[in-house]
């Protein structure tokens, strides 16, 4: 077993504790606060009748609670999700370094309801995403053509390699960001008032 005080996620660094139990392979398991993978992530955790299940960007995992718990933090383990998702891990020190790669962005489109708009982000893959001071933060790549349809579309954004900001600061409380499956796409869910603020 071992345990940590930190996580490097992407290169971010956490304060945050964590503890890898087993041998590397198939048996291990990786306990990360839930607290990471709903603010970092963009996972959402549910209870369900025999413990915690995570989803995100439609797929759904049954996870197991820590016991004992890290320290006041509520914790799962997640390498499941590392497994299928192939996120790379690795013990240095006190500080675990994760590694999630970025999806493609592969589409962006806008569809149109009787009171509500959605733009639409397409990808190969979930997508760590995060809500930080107004934005939208989603990690991913994306080509030229993708950043270019956003503009004609006219979804503000800022863009530097690998991270896309879409800011969020105008949006009213009935507006909400979406991550479903089949394809994996990131959605934002908007009335009318809110879109033409965006």
């Amino acid at each position: 077993m071992v345990t940590g005080s930190s996580i490097a996620l992407n290169g971010a660094e956490l304060q945050a504790p964590w503890r890898l139990e087993g041998e590397p392979g198939s048996g291990q398991r990786l306990f990360v606060p839930i607290d990471v993978l709903i603010h970092q992530l963009g996972i959402e955790v549910n209870p369900v009748a025999d413990g915690l299940q995570l989803a995100w960007f439609g797929h759904v995992f049954p996870v197991e609670e820590a016991h004992p718990p890290l320290g006041d933090e509520p914790a799962v383990d997640v390498a499941p999700l590392a497994r299928r998702f192939r996120w790379q891990f690795r013990p240095v020190n006190a500080r675990l370094n994760l590694q999630i790669r970025p999806p493609q962005l592969i589409n962006v489109r806008l569809e149109q309801f009787a009171e509500r708009v959605w733009i639409v982000l397409d990808f190969l893959g979930p997508a760590p995403f995060r809500h930080q001071d107004g934005e939208l933060l989603v990690e991913i790549r994306s080509r030229d053509v993708h950043l270019r349809e956003m503009e004609t579309l006219g979804i503000p954004h800022q863009w530097t390699p690998g991270l896309l900001r879409l800011n969020t600061a105008a949006l009213g409380s009935n507006s909400r960001v979406l991550s479903l499956g089949r394809p994996e796409r990131l959605v934002l869910d908007l009335s009318y008032e809110d879109f033409l603020a965006l």
